[in-house]
């Protein structure tokens, strides 16, 4: 919801570029905007367990306690 106000804002804000100039600016402030502010992590959103934006364990870091992986076990000869 920010990044299209920020374009149309930026859009209607007198500048000195041309206006050709000017949209493109507005677009891309608009992207740039919308990459930062990327769903789940801006505005305070929350969202719910087990979404695609919630981050996940890795299989390594989801080993159980004590458990050993195959690459610190004992060498090959």
């Amino acid at each position: 919801m920010l990044a299209p106000l920020v374009t149309i804002v930026f859009l209607f804000v007198p500048t000195a570029l041309d206006s050709s100039q000017q949209t493109l600016a507005a677009v891309l402030l608009g992207v740039v905007v919308l990459w930062v502010c990327e769903p789940g992590r801006c505005c305070g959103t929350v969202w719910p367990a087990g979404s695609p934006s919630s981050s996940s364990p890795s299989p390594a870091s989801a080993a159980a306690p004590g458990a050993s992986s195959p690459r610190s076990g004992s060498s090959r000869a």
